[in-house]
């Protein structure tokens, strides 16, 4: 008998080889697709990133006077001359070292502005700007994962503070208020190597680098850190060990000094200059807050959009929100953070804490990143069993939902009445009718409807009463033939995209059995629903647009309809590149998210690959119909919505497997439609609109 040779093990996909690496290229990839939709607002509106009051009075001139006083420094330098530190044109003249030290001169980033010519300041400000906040999500992920945090959760939890909403607000008024949020999770974790018994090199960097980049948010730091390393010291050692305690002190207080000597060259010239400033000398009375404050808190924690005079901007992602619920139904677990979350969000409603963690001047929350990073740190510790709750759990989680949304539905800034109704009823209906009516599925059923009728009549209520303008009238709900054949031409392309998806699928299923069995169509039901996640922006994209351009069309502005085309086709091609190169780079992480089967995982990478090959074309049949649905060509839009899926995908589903293809040949009937039907539908659209489209606005259209 031969030799019986053992299988060659199978080679670790890049993912396992490499997890560090794919876990950074994936909050990259998320960075950039969002950083990219942050950019591309204001470039449609014409407007910078800058702020007109403290952007370009103050931040944007002393960066450009910042890059020059380097570069005459670096000439001095080699000349042997001296180098300027005081110069008559600020103010009355002053010292250069004082001014700048506050708002420029201790942040190494800002260095750059030494190779950067004063014409490209503006650019290098709004550049700044944006690294700061990646910076913050990518200090985040080390801290995460040193607690032993999922990479999945360390990833959404890293998008979730980069993107919080003091991000969103400060990043463009203040930038370097952004500074503690990539130096404080770089501190902790040098404090929890100092714990641990390690090196204490990262400790003493991140210090110096908190104490160099700003005093008045090293000192909230270092008040944070305290309270930090309190926490963790009865937590490691107990109550009966402190005798651990004075040396472990003395090793935080003479690293501490190590790092802050490091930094006294800016650090002791900021702190002069804020403390002879007449802003931190005033002695303002500590009064208590208004009410308001405690009302657009409910607000505050989900938008960003509640500015108030406090600071209080501590929005995060309503997934966030959903992990510190699914963290407070759970008993007996996670205890320490969730005593955390009680007393920031309890520092967040006392007077006091504002005052003093603001160098005891005015009551101001200005420590609200250190909430957002508790809240993402939550999210990142929940998230992998976010899905597996118990019923005690399930009861109390839609409980403390129902009374979120019940405060939510009262404010004006958060509801979204008729959505937040349904919602918050479902949250109620679904366990009354699951877990004590014992009726299961259907229980489930039965709520949705019950919640989507609420929802029904609340939007005809509001439609008919007297709040609105244009109201719903008896004699108006006559059917005219012509507004109803328009109607159907609007909404036919869309219903026919639906249906044509739904046809699309059983073909695949029913191929898939044949060729596969039941594991590739559990692989196919899992491709559908990272489909369903990825198409979600580009089509909110192209939904968005068909007001716009319809409007425009309607007002004979072609001019701006020509823009907006060219701008979401650009928008949404990027999107959708940024998608691909994501499902390239991680389809382990995304496949994981449905399915821990080993067998699943692996079928699921490969076909993952071969199914979103050239996602990108999407875009353009997302654009195609768009234009055809604003532009008054139902037709065309209802005609390349079958082309794609009814003449194309359909019969090569069912072909490509008989050619010798397999099972691959029911993923690759996908991203060919994409290609086809796509750019068919673009071209189309782009020769007999976009180019007929009158160069002159105010022209009649034929």
């Amino acid at each position: 008998m031969g030799e019986i040779t053992a299988a060659a093990p199978r080679p670790r996909s890049f993912a396992k080889r490499h997890p560090a690496v794919t876990l950074w290229l994936a909050f990259t990839a998320l960075f950039v697709l969002l950083a990219g939709v942050w950019i591309a607002i204001f470039a449609a509106n014409g407007k910078s990133f800058i702020w007109y009051a403290d952007g370009i009075k103050q931040h944007y001139p002393a960066l450009v006077y910042y890059g020059r006083w380097l570069r005459e420094a670096a000439r001095c330098l080699v000349s042997g001359a001296p180098i300027p530190t005081w110069d008559m044109s600020i103010g009355y003249g002053n010292d250069i070292v004082t001014t700048l030290s506050y708002y420029v001169m201790g942040d190494p980033l800002n260095l750059l502005a030494a190779f950067v010519p004063s014409q490209y300041g503006e650019q290098l400000l709004e550049f700044l700007m944006l690294l700061r906040v990646y910076l913050a999500g990518l200090a985040f992920m080390p801290f995460s994962l040193h607690h032993k945090n999922s990479r999945f959760g360390t990833l959404l939890g890293a998008v979730a503070y980069a993107f919080s909403a003091w991000t969103l607000q400060t990043a463009l008024t203040e930038p370097f208020f952004i500074i503690p949020m990539y130096c404080f999770p770089l501190v902790l974790l040098g404090a929890d190597h100092i714990f641990e018994g390690r090196r204490p090199i990262l400790y003493i960097a991140a210090i110096a680098l908190a104490a160099l980049s700003n005093f008045l948010f090293f000192y909230m730091i270092a008040l944070l850190l305290v309270l930090y390393a309190v926490v963790k010291y009865f937590r490691t050692y107990g109550v009966g060990q402190l005798r651990t305690l004075w040396p472990l002190a003395g090793k935080f207080v003479g690293f501490s000094l190590v790092g802050i000597a490091i930094a006294a060259v800016t650090m002791l010239p900021t702190a002069m200059f804020m403390f002879g400033s007449a802003r931190f000398s005033l002695d303002r009375q500590v009064t208590s807050y208004p009410f308001t404050m405690y009302w657009n808190l409910i607000a505050n924690l989900t938008t960003a959009g509640k500015v108030d005079e406090y600071s209080t901007f501590c929005g995060i992602s309503a997934a966030a929100i959903l992990a510190v619920m699914i963290l407070f139904a759970r008993r007996r677990q996670n205890t320490v953070l969730k005593a955390a979350w009680l007393v920031f969000l309890a520092m967040l409603m006392t007077p006091w804490a504002g005052k003093i963690l603001n160098g005891f001047s005015y009551m101001q929350n200005r420590w609200v990143w250190a909430f957002a990073m508790l809240e993402a740190f939550i999210l990142a510790r929940v998230c992998p069993d976010m899905t597996r709750l118990t019923g005690r759990e399930k009861l109390t989680l839609s409980a403390l939902l129902a009374v979120y949304c019940a405060l939510a539905f009262w404010h004006r800034d958060v509801r979204s009445e008729w959505s937040l109704l349904g919602a918050a009823l479902n949250l109620v209906l679904d366990p009354l009718f699951i877990f004590v009516f014992g009726m299961g599925v259907q229980g489930a059923a039965i709520a949705t409807v019950i919640s989507q009728l609420a929802s029904m009549i609340w939007v005809l209520l509001f439609f008919a009463g007297p709040r609105i303008s244009c109201r719903i009238r008896r004699q108006n709900l006559r059917l005219r033939l012509p507004l109803v054949r328009d109607i159907l031409g609007l909404g036919m392309s869309g219903f026919i995209m639906a249906a044509t998806n739904c046809l699309v699928q059983v073909v695949c299923n029913a191929t898939l059995r044949v060729w596969g069995g039941d594991l590739y169509v559990g692989v196919m039901t899992i491709l559908n629903s990272v489909r369903e996640i990825l198409s979600l922006p580009v089509n909110g994209i192209t939904s968005g647009a068909q007001p716009v351009l319809s409007y425009n069309f309607g007002a004979q502005r072609y001019s701006r309809v020509r823009e907006g085309i060219r701008f979401t086709a650009l928008l949404g091609a990027g999107y959708t590149v940024a998608a691909w190169a994501a499902v390239i780079a991680m389809p382990h992480l995304l496949v994981s998210i449905f399915t821990s089967d080993p067998a699943t995982l692996a079928a699921g990478q490969v076909a993952l690959k071969q199914y979103f090959f050239g996602f990108f074309f999407m875009a353009f049949q997302f654009v195609g119909q768009s234009c055809f649905t604003s532009l008054r060509c139902p037709k065309r839009a209802v005609f390349f919505s079958l082309l794609r899926k009814a003449v194309i995908v359909a019969p090569l589903t069912v072909l490509l497997p008989r050619l010798g293809m397999g099972v691959a040949g029911v993923f690759w009937a996908e991203p060919i439609s994409n290609a086809v039907g796509g750019l068919a539908c673009f071209i189309t659209m782009w020769l007999t609109l976009y180019r007929r489209l009158p160069a002159q606005d105010g022209v009649a259209f034929e």
